[in-house]
């Protein structure tokens, strides 16, 4: 069953009437990033950026966490919805999430130490090419040790 955030990006979408980023901007205006750090918001985000009607739409989506990649990271729940940009998403549209790691040495490595955090490290990793995260993997390399004495 699909959450209201979604159903509403898909009803108005496949309105011929109504205009078709009309929800959509709609949805923008919201905070999806504090909705996203709950688990049924998550899914909500999830869903209606699955149902967004463009590749355009969903970049903005992944926008709006401008800001907040760390904390986002960190989160169970919000977590998901950085991976699901990471997953779909072309690489050079996931730049800002390497960029926001890379803003500080100390937050690279809370995140790449932390349960949800570690996953997007990973993901981020196996989805860019290596020029796009040299800078993130020289520095996960200076912390090689303490990383790999970590449990993520």
């Amino acid at each position: 069953q699909r959450r209201p955030l979604a159903e509403m990006v898909v009803r108005t979408t496949q309105s011929k009437r109504a205009s078709p980023l009309l929800p959509e901007i709609a949805l923008l205006r919201r905070d999806i990033c504090s909705l996203s750090r709950e688990c049924r918001g998550s899914r909500e985000v999830q869903e209606a950026f699955d149902a967004a009607s463009s590749h355009e739409i969903r970049e903005a989506f992944a926008q709006r966490f401008h800001g907040h990649v760390v904390a986002a990271a960190k989160n169970q729940h919000a977590t998901h919805v950085l991976q699901k940009f990471i997953r779909v998403l072309p690489a050079e549209s996931v730049q800002f999430i390497v960029d926001e790691l890379m803003e500080s040495e100390d937050s690279l490595i809370v995140v790449a130490c932390n349960r949800h955090g570690s996953r997007i490290v990973q993901q981020l990793l196996t989805k860019c090419k290596a020029p796009q995260v040299s800078g993130l993997t020289e520095v996960l390399m200076r912390h090689a040790l303490k990383l790999s004495c970590h449990c993520f």
